[in-house]
């Protein structure tokens, strides 16, 4: 083989591994001494960039830079090697394959085109990889069976319970980090996530905010927990609103931050742009953050798609249903943000014991929320104080 100028990596995945199971020492010594020629070979033209033949266990047998995880660490029992190799194309890719010793005795060599590693899963390497060696950043904190949904939460501080429900894509500290800390100097905060989002897992049944309020319902009756004050951010805020009209005697005081009960609540362009939404829009932010809690780039994708659902099938609660929440009600939002202002004032004019503040700011920066530029922002620990002085 002659080394080219090569422009692309191909994988070429041999499997098999039980070629060798009615052979001779002999013949097997054999036949590894013909893989190893063509193994040079190819070395020699350049075209060889890394792996090498595995055992059952994933030890390397021969060459260097074995490949024992990844995406294909799930198959490893059938999987007899690996090697990247470099190719001008697809074509040639196959060229090498065939020429592999490892086709005449039973082996199969499939060629697989590398393509860049997607952001998700660069993200969730390295979360694995921290958790290997970082024990101590292991997530802390506590599942609940609901509904048949495996429920994570967490508990901070004491006194009077303060439920917090985070945004859609979202978590417990992408939602709520910056003032979570200061809610539990207070109150005892049991923090949630919802089904298919941080930590909790998805399970097989539809997404929606009726579901969602049934569950967090079911997990403060779990907890032995008859009364509760509840603030939601966003999507956690419409799933307060679904609490306080489907277990009106499970509330006590609602904290409603950018709250939507009606479609015209969003701004103009909101439904078309979610109904052409991919993953790629996402903010990096919340990415991170999801996979922070779970580092599984197909549970990122399964949220993502499970809240545009969810979005996409919303339907308006009605004024009616609204007035007959008789919780009091702190309804807050941003004077720039994609719920708009005067949604958030027909709310509040809706909602018979509410109050009302409009903040500076874009979705969620009154609150820290993880997407908000300015770190240093004063808005947050004032809004604490706002809160703490309407939940007393």
């Amino acid at each position: 083989m002659e080394a080219k100028m090569t422009t692309s990596e191909f994988l070429l995945v041999f499997r098999n591994t039980s070629w060798h199971k009615d052979l001779s020492p002999k013949e097997i010594q054999q036949n590894m001494a013909r893989f190893t020629e063509w193994f040079e070979r190819l070395n020699n033209a350049g075209l060889f960039k890394g792996g090498g033949p595995l055992a059952h266990n994933g030890k390397t047998l021969a060459g260097r830079n074995a490949v024992t995880d990844g995406p294909f660490a799930e198959s490893k029992e059938a999987i007899a090697g690996f090697f990247l190799i470099r190719a001008d194309n697809l074509e040639q890719a196959v060229e090498v394959a065939k020429d592999c010793p490892g086709l005449q005795f039973g082996q199969t060599v499939e060629v697989r085109a590398m393509v860049p590693e997607p952001f998700e899963l660069q993200i969730a390497r390295e979360k694995m990889a921290d958790l290997q060696t970082n024990p101590q950043h292991s997530p802390i904190g506590r599942f609940a069976t609901v509904n048949g949904l495996k429920m994570y939460y967490e508990i901070h501080g004491s006194g009077r319970p303060l439920i917090l429900l985070h945004g859609g894509g979202s978590t417990i500290m992408s939602t709520f980090g910056r003032i979570l800390p200061e809610l539990a100097r207070k109150h005892q905060v049991i923090a949630v996530e919802l089904q298919a989002h941080g930590h909790t897992p998805d399970i097989d049944r539809p997404l929606s905010f009726e579901q969602d309020a049934d569950d967090v319902a079911a997990l403060l009756k779990q907890l032995r927990i008859e009364k509760a004050d509840l603030m939601g951010f966003s999507n956690g805020g419409t799933t307060c609103l679904q609490i306080a009209l489907r277990h009106p005697e499970r509330v006590n005081k609602l904290v409603l931050a950018s709250t939507t009960y009606k479609r015209d609540g969003m701004q103009p362009g909101f439904w078309e742009g979610m109904q052409n939404a991919s993953l790629a829009d996402m903010p990096r932010p919340l990415k991170e953050a999801y996979l922070e809690a779970n580092p599984d780039p197909n549970g990122l994708r399964a949220m993502f798609e499970r809240d545009v659902a969810r979005m996409m099938a919303f339907k308006d609660i009605s004024d009616a249903d609204i007035h007959a929440i008789q919780a009091p009600a702190l309804v807050l939002n941003g004077d720039a943000e994609v719920v708009r202002a005067e949604h958030a004032l027909e709310l509040a004019h809706a909602l018979p014991h509410a109050k009302l503040a409009i903040l500076p700011g874009g979705h969620g920066e009154y609150i820290g929320e993880i997407c908000t530029e300015d770190k240093e922002n004063g808005t947050p620990a004032f809004v604490t104080e706002m809160i703490e002085a309407f939940l007393k």
